[in-house]
């Protein structure tokens, strides 16, 4: 009867987690570089 809302709150977490790691990795590799490169276009 629990299942499926616990597997639900499993799933949001992971997917939380995941997320945050990806904005994480993306701060770390310089992530602003695609809109300076916008900015020098326009």
């Amino acid at each position: 009867m629990y299942l499926i809302p616990l597997g639900l709150m499993v799933m949001n977490g992971m997917t939380q987690a995941l997320t945050m790691l990806e904005e994480q990795a993306i701060g770390q590799a310089g992530g602003q570089q695609p809109v300076r490169a916008l900015e020098d276009w326009m």
